[in-house]
């Protein structure tokens, strides 16, 4: 979710990313006992029940504070998909892909509670490539979009203290802290093998021409630096903001006499139906599931889809249309050195835990770190630009353990038996997991209703490698085949002799092993994606028929809602999209406040970096 505060002098701080369902900032006062407003809504002896108070600033949420799991960096693969922080969603069962996952159904983890899914991902920090937004701008006709001019609101909310020092690139005293991880197992082997196979080490928020780069991370002195903490915990003592926590909103209320007309929306707090009203704007930041499940229950969407669940239609839009998300797959590979990675038994020990968790040796032992060794950039033979990237590899430098198959099946759900059997001849050995994203997919999906019922789950059809030519596929199959080859014919790793498991993938026996159609047997077997869902309210013209808003992120035809979270992006970036996300909230503060005719301070005015 995104949250609008003040920040100091006068300025707004950043609508940032919470994982609660919807927010209403107002910029003059509200008044929640004004029953003058009851006629306009159904069920009007219910504004009632709401609380009889008046805030500059609402946040509604579904969840609460973020739990325990989600503090160190190293915990990252255990912190989805657990009741509480995650809302633990799934895909609709597949046909052609995900054949090993159990239900053929792909994970669709998103956090639950303050600080959303910042609590629960990998806290890499990468942009996505600066033609990504060039190509936003054009596609919503608003230069305001270009990389350029959106630079500036990376930077503003930025503290950098990472790998890359560089004031040009980089931010200095934002609130959002992004360092760098240090002494990592196996980085000499790796970035030795970076410049064998001809990539570069350098920023990739910089330059992604064939280049991986050392992580950084958003965290402070190895702990966790969501969103939350970033920018809600700061401002809770705030006597104009109010966050309602555990509250779960079931739909936007529009004014009767003007049916397109926002006023407020209607929540489930403790079982009880609650409504709060916003006197200027509705901010909804649910994400690219919530947010289009929201509108479609309030009966903005597809007319045809409205009228099936017999809703009342209030706007047609193509809510919930356009999703997008990067296909991925993960391989291990193995070594014959000991210590060249970390395997949990043997290195994760109690010591260990009391290096992360007694405060004053904090930034010390593997669980500070977020298991991701390096992230690096691609360009298949079927890419139109070697500039824009199309394959992104993140390297896990962590071994086979006793634990692999069951975390997979958490994290992946992935059945455990297969990794079992697979897995079983190799546990204790050192290596490295490499996972291989296709990051400029042509393939869309979809959000849905599940029914009427706010509570249940919306119907997430990402619909993988269903582009016509069948590129997507091809393009991953390439991806996978050119990280394979980037251990095993690197001089450095064959060393302490890296290599794919030799063993074929149960389903995939009768291919040759490691040819192409071997890897696209295993990659439709062992399928998930990054969790970087968008576009599900995209972006657009006003004359753009697959548009829900508009360049300003106001919903097309409709008044005062507006939209700040991935699910306004017109394409999916060739990245992680948490650092993409903090920005659109930066612009979108600044949008408000232009709209109602408030003070700018220029983007990126915090203080010089000094390196």
């Amino acid at each position: 979710m995104h949250l609008l505060l003040p920040r100091g002098q006068g300025e707004f701080m950043t609508l940032l990313k919470y994982s609660i369902l919807v927010l209403i900032p107002e910029l003059v006062q509200k008044q929640f006992n004004d029953f003058a407003r009851v006629d306009y809504f159904n069920n009007a002896p219910q504004v009632h029940d709401s609380f009889n108070q008046t805030f500059d600033f609402i946040v509604v949420g579904a969840g609460g504070d973020p739990t325990w799991i989600s503090k160190l960096p190293g915990t990252d693969l255990f912190a989805a998909n657990n009741p509480g922080s995650d809302w633990l969603y799934q895909s609709v069962p597949q046909k052609d892909y995900c054949l090993s996952c159990l239900n053929h159904q792909l994970p669709s983890w998103r956090g639950l509670g303050l600080g959303g899914t910042s609590n629960i991902n990998f806290l890499m920090y990468n942009r996505g490539n600066p033609y990504g937004f060039d190509q936003w701008s054009v596609l919503s006709g608003d230069k305001s979009w270009e990389y350029k001019r959106v630079l500036n609101y990376f930077k503003k909310s930025e503290n950098y203290m990472g790998n890359y020092p560089n004031g040009k690139v980089h931010g200095c005293g934002g609130e959002l802290f992004v360092e760098g991880n240090y002494n990592l197992p196996g980085t000499r082997y790796f970035f030795r093998a970076v410049r064998e196979n001809g990539f570069v080490e350098q920023d990739i928020n910089a330059n992604q021409t064939n280049a991986f780069m050392r992580m950084d991370q958003t965290s402070i002195n190895g702990v966790r630096w969501s969103s939350y903490h970033a920018f809600l915990r700061p401002a809770l003592f705030r006597r104009n903001l109010h966050v309602r926590r555990y509250a779960f909103v079931t739909r936007i209320l529009f004014e009767k006499s003007q049916s397109t007309k926002a006023v407020g929306v209607e929540y489930i707090w403790h079982g009880v139906r609650k409504f709060a009203f916003a006197s200027r704007e509705i901010i909804l930041s649910a994400g690219s599931y919530n947010t289009p499940k929201i509108l479609l229950l309030s009966g903005v969407g597809p007319k045809k889809d409205l009228k099936k669940l017999g809703l009342p239609i209030v706007k047609d839009l193509p809510v919930g249309k356009n999703l997008q998300d990067h296909p991925t797959t993960l391989f291990p590979v193995i070594f014959n050195k000991s210590y060249t990675s970390i395997v949990f038994e043997r290195d994760v020990l109690v010591d260990t835990i009391f290096d992360a968790l007694y405060p004053s040796r904090h930034g010390k032992g593997p669980l500070v770190a977020n298991n991701l060794l390096s992230t690096g950039y691609i360009s298949t033979k079927l890419n139109n630009d070697i500039h824009w990237p199309n394959i992104q590899a993140i390297i896990m430098y962590l071994g086979i353990s006793h634990a692999t198959a069951s975390v997979f099946l958490k994290l992946l759900n992935i059945y455990d038996k297969k990794l079992e059997s697979l897995l079983e001849p190799f546990k204790g050995l050192d290596g490295n997991l490499v996972t291989v994203s296709l990051v400029r997919p042509y393939s869309f999906g979809s959000v849905t209703l599940n029914g009427t019922n706010p509570f249940n789950p919306p119907l997430i059809n990402p619909s993988l490698f269903s582009d016509r030519k069948g590129l997507d596929m091809k393009n991953l199959v390439l991806g996978m085949k050119r990280m394979v080859e980037f251990y095993e014919k690197s001089p450095t790793y064959q060393t302490i002799g890296a290599q794919l498991i030799p063993f074929p993938w149960p389903g995939c026996e009768n291919l040759e092993f490691k040819s192409l159609k071997y890897y696209q047997c295993y990659i439709r077997h062992f399928t998930f994606t990054l969790w970087h869902p968008a576009g599900t309210c995209r972006m657009g013209r006003r004359n753009d028929p697959t548009a829900v808003v508009d360049s300003r992120l106001r919903v097309l035809g409709l008044q005062n809602i507006r939209i700040a979270d991935a699910s306004v992006m017109t394409r999916i970036t060739n990245g992680n999209t948490h650092a993409p996300v903090v920005m659109i909230a930066e612009k979108a503060s600044d949008m408000i406040k232009q709209d109602w005719g408030e003070q700018l301070w220029p983007p990126g005015s915090q203080q010089p970096c000094r390196y």
